[in-house]
């Protein structure tokens, strides 16, 4: 551990920050994000459309500064994980999603995504109504390692507990092929609910990992 770093909500101030956090959390170990390769854009072009998206903050999906908290040291973000609660506005995350893209992309790139997204879908999993969701973990690389993941964890598990009561099951969904979120959320007490594999090289190619797996943990 290092006793250095606090943690805080996001604001508005912080974008920078969380578009940096969103697109390296979204390359799944590899040097292009699922959101460049999967709507046709440079991350040049991706950066302007993130903070679009962010400016316009959108709660309950992971693309809104107010789904964030930051661990910083001396006013410097060094980490910060997203979260919401999954339909808690009427709506589901991944319409949210496509929606903020729809606002800002030009329509080549949505129509570009329509034509792909049966290939992805072959690993898409339903997110549960009225669950705590994790998206997008991001920690600097010198700060890796130092317990910065499970303060983020456990402080938005905190915070949701107080704000939201009802709420029983913390998920996160993402690859196994991402070796160091996996496993650093099953240290953290996650367990796998649900798996969904795909033999189809595109898959891999448009989305970085070709095995799917939505974790859960029960809050107390």
């Amino acid at each position: 551990m290092i006793s250095e770093y606090k943690i805080r909500d996001a604001n508005i101030g912080d974008i920078d920050f969380l578009i940096k956090a969103t697109i390296e959390a979204d390359k799944v170990n590899r040097n292009i994000s699922q959101y460049s390769k999967v709507f046709n854009i440079s991350e040049e072009d991706l950066e302007v459309v993130l903070r679009k998206i962010f400016l316009e903050n959108v709660e309950g999906f992971e693309l809104c500064v107010k789904s964030f908290l930051i661990a910083y040291i001396n006013n410097e973000p060094i980490g910060a994980y997203g979260w919401w609660i999954e339909g808690l506005k009427g709506m589901p995350s991944h319409l949210l999603r496509i929606s903020a893209f729809k606002s800002f992309l030009p329509m080549e790139h949505i129509i570009y995504f329509k034509s792909i997204a049966p290939i992805i879908n072959q690993v898409a999993i339903k997110r549960d109504l009225h669950t705590l969701q994790f998206e997008s973990i991001y920690v600097r690389e010198k700060y890796r390692g130092k317990g910065v993941v499970a303060s983020l964890v456990n402080s938005i598990l905190e915070k949701a507990k107080s704000t939201y009561p009802m709420i029983k099951k913390a998920q996160v969904q993402l690859f196994r092929e991402n070796e160091a979120s996996f496993h650093s959320h099953l240290k953290l007490g996650f367990h796998i609910i649900e798996e969904k594999i795909s033999d189809d090289p595109l898959v891999k190619e448009y989305i970085g990992g070709k095995t799917r797996v939505k974790m859960e943990k029960k809050i107390f």
